[in-house]
């Protein structure tokens, strides 16, 4: 769409010739805008707007001080870089010359990457909810010259978008002191909604809290595809965390039929990547089979450590296929040389969505050089197509299981599994060489990285291949060599090789998270005392009096966002402070800080009556409850051989149970005048009190399923 000349006029008048005018290009091209002020922003997203015909501002002092001096409200515009909506309005409405025309002359316009600026997001996102009942991204705000509040929806298309932008403006100008209030009611109900959970802590969520929990998560799961029920289905990985950790503890069996059976339909559904692995945000039907295409690193990650324990507790291949697949797909397609992992793929590839995953039944048989019926049989695959959104293209996903498919053509198991790897791995090679891969969003967030090394680590202590050892620490060693502050801090994210942005509670929650994972798996005590290095930073920064817990922004945040808000519920990833809860408990339990234990007690105590009304929505917490309830126990290995005992003793999951040893003197009060020269022992621990030492990992399972 060309400019307009009533937009140069604009320009003109206002001076703004030089940065406005778009380029000349040749006919039926679009018009290329000078660059603006996010050209050199950290974020691909922000970037993607470089050439706007929008006078977009990013997220700061310059934006709302124009806005207060003219007096216009401010248009803030959220979202991501994989959000295939945020792309469609972005090409439909912001890319119209005669809407940006209307947003430049009566707005100040601010783009928001949310996952840069989780804080900011979070704040709008509740005011979205409070004024339209919608939620999503793309996420566009309305408010005054203050930053405040006073509208907020979704994607609209360019004719009701153009149309609330002349209301609202018409509205400012009529109606200050209406929009005045309405703004203020906005900001004080989402105190209030951010009050919630910070009660008195008199309750102790006990055994039967958690035992609510699970009952109503089984209530709301789907009993023929798996997962929440819902139009809608995403993963939810720490719901079915919680749900395999009761499982384990309990043995519950209508928990554990619920768990394997989302599993298994996930792994089926079109939401998993059959060819190249990993798995898409979430699909638009109960059955798993059609996904909106974006690939998040943080589900990724997650789903990982899930499906690596899944196979720590049931020992069934599926599972452990599945978390190689996943961390393959990771490493391949979201790594840099340097160990760290960028955010996330977009939905799209060549302003197709989906177009890099689906496929012709003609092909597939080009790509493997066989008409392979049993393999298309496996997959659904038609000369028709089963994909509803284009007729002859299909998706992989499977309606029966591989067993089920390779015994109706009387293929043995192993060969079946054999071939279909084989085929699989024929159209990976086909789609990489032949077609556009998605986008990837280049920058590393400091939380998502972590969360990168947890999953590493929680493979490793599954699976026990070294290689996965090796990779934990990789994305360690970037995370410290990049992320962190010299003060000690961290960033909240590095982009085109630059980091920026303070982090939030989540930097510091899965950072500390992924610190004590890596001490267990190294038995190197460094990463302890950096994770007990960073909890003390978060309590100094990032300490809310009032309730005994954490902000989500810290003190040297606070100041430049609308307001210090906590995150105590749990979504699609943990919240910060169940997070940093369980922490307190892990580095009190292993550094013997009796300090810590009380303060992770108290955290989970003001939310009791939270996790049992939603315990979708406080599933991390309900993991902690776990912790508290059933007993936890310390296992020191020390010696030559601690290693191999420790990996030996991990075949076997068991929530709440802290390894911890090594063949050198250490400083932990547990590990005191436990190491004698030559010899493996291991001692089972229960509150810093150990049972008399034992040379076999049956023996030590016999201590522990005691539960003395």
């Amino acid at each position: 769409m060309r400019a307009g000349k009533p937009f140069f006029i604009f320009c003109l008048v206002t001076g703004l010739v030089t940065s406005c005018a778009p380029r000349q290009t040749p006919a039926g091209q679009e018009p290329v805008f000078p660059a603006n002020r996010l050209a050199d922003a950290g974020s691909r997203y922000l970037r993607q707007y470089a050439h706007s015909p929008v006078d977009w501002y990013p997220w700061g002092e310059e934006a709302s001080s124009r806005a207060r001096a003219e007096n216009k409200l401010m248009i803030i515009s959220i979202g991501y870089a994989a959000c295939h909506w945020c792309h469609v309005m972005g090409r439909e409405t912001f890319s119209d010359t005669a809407v940006a025309r209307l947003m430049n002359e009566r707005f100040v316009s601010v783009k928001v990457d949310r996952e840069a600026r989780p804080d900011l997001d979070q704040f709008f996102m509740q005011a979205a909810l409070m004024t339209t009942g919608e939620a999503g991204w793309p996420l566009n705000i309305i408010a005054l010259p203050s930053g405040e509040p006073v509208y907020g929806g979704t994607y609209l298309p360019k004719d009701k978008w153009t149309a609330l932008l002349s209301r609202m403006d018409q509205l400012y100008r009529e109606h200050p002191a209406d929009m005045q209030q309405l703004a203020q009611d906005i900001s004080q109900g989402i105190r209030r909604t951010d009050a919630a959970g910070s009660g008195s802590p008199v309750v102790k969520p006990g055994a039967a809290a958690a035992h609510s929990m699970a009952t109503g998560i089984l209530a709301l799961t789907d009993t023929v595809y798996g997962g929440l029920r819902g139009t809608q289905k995403f993963p939810m990985p720490g719901v079915w965390e919680f749900m395999l950790e009761y499982e384990t503890l309990t043995g519950d069996p209508q928990v554990r039929q619920s768990l394997l059976l989302t599993l298994d339909q996930m792994l089926a559904g079109g939401i998993y990547d059959h060819v190249g692995g990993g798995f898409m945000r979430y699909t638009t039907d109960p059955a798993w089979r059609v996904p909106h295409f974006e690939k998040m690193l943080a589900d990724n990650a997650q789903l990982a450590s899930l499906y690596a324990r899944a196979w720590q507790r049931t020992r069934e291949p599926r599972y452990r296929d599945a978390a190689l697949e996943i961390l393959s797909f990771v490493r391949r397609e979201l790594a840099d040389a340097g160990h760290g992992y960028y955010t996330s793929l977009d939905a799209e590839s060549d302003e197709t969505e989906g177009g890099y995953y689906l496929w012709t039944e003609k092909e597939i048989v080009k790509a493997t050089g066989n008409e392979n019926t049993v393999f298309k049989d496996l997959y659904e695959i038609t000369p028709f197509g089963n994909w509803s959104g284009e007729k002859g293209k299909n998706l992989l996903y499977r309606s029966e299981p591989p067993e089920v498919v390779a015994g109706r053509y009387d293929w043995a198991p192993d060969k079946f599994q054999a071939m279909t790897a084989f085929y699989r791995d024929k159209l990976r090679q086909t789609r990489e060489k032949d077609r556009t891969p998605p986008a990837a969003d280049d920058k590393v967030v400091t939380a998502w990285q972590a969360l990168m090394v947890s999953a590493w680590t929680d493979a490793y202590r599954a699976i026990g291949t070294d290689s996965l050892r090796v990779a934990a620490l990789d994305a360690a060693g970037y995370l410290r060599r990049y992320l962190q502050q010299p003060d000690g801090g961290l960033f909240r994210m590095r982009g085109q090789g630059m980091a920026s942005g303070q982090g939030f509670a989540d930097d510091y929650a899965y950072t500390i998270q992924a610190w004590i994972g890596l001490y267990q798996i190294t038995f190197e005590e460094a990463w302890l005392y950096r994770a007990d290095s960073l909890m003390q930073y978060t309590i100094a920064h990032f300490s809310d009096p009032e309730t005994g817990g954490f902000y989500y922004t810290g003190d040297q945040q606070a100041a430049a966002a609308p307001v210090r808000l906590r995150e105590t519920a749990d979504h699609v990833l943990p919240g910060a402070s169940a997070v940093l809860a369980r922490n307190l408990l892990d580095l009190g339990t292993l550094l013997y800080r009796p300090a810590y234990v009380t303060q992770a007690h108290q955290m989970l105590r003001q939310v009791h009556a939270e996790m049992v009304a939603e315990p979708v929505y406080y599933h991390a917490w309900g993991r902690l409850a776990l912790r508290t309830e059933w007993p936890l126990y310390e296992v020191a290995v020390v010696g030559p051989a601690s290693h191999t005992l420790a990996r030996e003793l991990d075949q076997t999951l068991r929530p709440g149970l802290y390894l911890l040893g090594g063949n050198t003197p250490g400083r932990l009060p547990l590990l005191a005048d436990k190491l004698q020269p030559g010899t493996t022992w291991i001692y089972v621990c229960r509150d810093h009190t150990c049972q008399r030492p034992v040379r076999t990992v049956a023996e030590a399972w016999t201590q522990l399923q005691s539960g003395k």
